[in-house]
């Protein structure tokens, strides 16, 4: 092996290290996907809200999340 792939190979596994204790490095591809996915999250968790404010006939999210709020907390109170 020579010294190029040595010393890569030690970078791929400081580097794999680190992200398996802090999560993705900033800047790198997988901290890039990791923001992708968690925008596409947040895009799917706003359409969820939304869907639920239209099946309350509530317009406002603000309502609409208080509503979804109180219909949690009776809902654990049955269980």
């Amino acid at each position: 092996m020579s010294a190029y792939a040595t010393e890569l190979a030690t970078w791929r596994e400081i580097t794999a290290r680190l992200e398996a204790e802090n999560g993705p490095l900033p800047g790198s591809y997988r901290a890039e996907i990791a923001a992708a996915e968690a925008a596409k999250a947040a895009e799917a968790d706003a359409l969820d809200d939304k869907a639920h404010a239209q099946g309350w006939g509530i317009k406002d999210p603000a309502r609409a999340e208080a509503a979804r709020q109180r219909a949690e907390a009776r809902r654990r109170d049955l269980i």
